[in-house]
C-alpha cells in the first residue's frame, strides 16, 4: 500500500503544500505541548492536548507529502497511519498511537478522569518524540517547507 493507492481508495486528497500550512501546523502543535506543560490542568486534557498535537505532527508530514486526510473517512486514524509512509515510523508506536486515539476519544466523550499519570505522560512523551522525527525528516526531504521556526 502507499499514499498514493490510499488516494486512489478515497481516503486521501491529493494536496499542494505551503510552507505556510506547514508552519502553521507545526506551530499549533508545538503550543498545544507549551500548554501540556501549564499546572493545573487535569489529566485527561493534558492528555488529549497532546495527542492533538501528534495528529497535528502526524498531518504536516502527510501535508509535505502531498496529501490530506478525507474528514468523512477515519481521518485521525489514517493520519497516523500515514507515519508508517512518511516518516516510516515503526509497527510499535503506530499501535500505540492508534490505542492513545481510542483513548482520547473515550476520555474527551464518554469516561472523565480516565487517564492516568503515567498514561498522559506517556502521550505527551510520544507527541515530543514526533515532533523531533517529523522536523528532521521535513529537513530532510522538505527543507523548502520550513520556516525559519523549526
Amino acid at each position: 500500500m502507499s499514499l498514493q493507492k490510499w488516494c486512489d481508495a478515497g481516503l486521501l486528497h491529493r494536496h499542494g503544500p505551503s510552507r505556510e500550512e506547514i508552519g502553521r501546523l507545526l506551530a499549533k502543535a508545538d503550543g498545544d505541548l507549551e500548554q501540556c506543560k501549564l499546572e493545573g490542568i487535569s489529566l485527561d486534557w493534558r492528555f488529549i492536548i497532546a495527542y492533538t498535537a501528534a495528529l497535528a505532527y502526524a498531518n504536516a508530514a502527510l501535508a509535505a507529502s502531498g496529501y490530506r486526510t478525507v474528514q468523512d473517512r477515519s481521518p485521525h486514524e489514517n493520519a497516523i497511519d500515514s507515519l508508517r509512509f512518511t516518516i516510516k515510523l515503526d509497527e510499535r508506536l503506530l499501535r500505540r498511537l492508534h490505542s492513545f486515539r481510542i483513548k482520547r476519544h473515550a476520555a474527551h466523550y464518554e469516561l472523565a478522569g480516565s487517564i492516568s499519570r503515567s498514561m498522559a505522560d506517556e502521550m505527551f512523551e510520544l507527541a515530543c518524540d514526533l515532533r523531533d522525527r517529523v522536523i528532521s525528516w521535513l529537513r530532510g526531504n522538505y527543507p523548502h517547507l520550513l520556516t525559519a521556526d523549526h
